[in-house]
């Protein structure tokens, strides 16, 4: 596996990770909007120190920052909205 799919796999996986931690804490708007925004930075030292890989690493330097952000946010976002669509009581019409 290349690195470009590591960082993109590691990535969707902590958005789920992230969904998960918004769910439990029962976060909602922009607490929830901080904690994703933080989790995401926090991706890039780990994807450098946990997977081991340089931005010399990769054909492009910069996708050490930007791969992997669309499943990140498609993981974290629909994940965390379902479930508390579901969780919170909505009154009837």
């Amino acid at each position: 596996m290349n690195a470009d799919n590591k960082i993109y796999l590691f990535r969707g996986l902590f958005g789920l990770l992230t969904a998960a931690i918004c769910i439990t804490l029962n976060l909602s708007g922009e607490a929830g909007l901080i904690l994703g925004s933080a989790m995401y930075i926090a991706t890039i030292p780990l994807i450098r120190r946990v997977l081991k890989i340089k931005p010399s690493d990769l054909k492009m330097p910069e996708n050490l920052y930007i791969s992997g952000l669309a499943p990140y946010l498609a993981l974290w976002l629909i994940t965390w909205i379902t479930v508390y669509t579901f969780q919170v009581p909505h009154p009837l019409p």
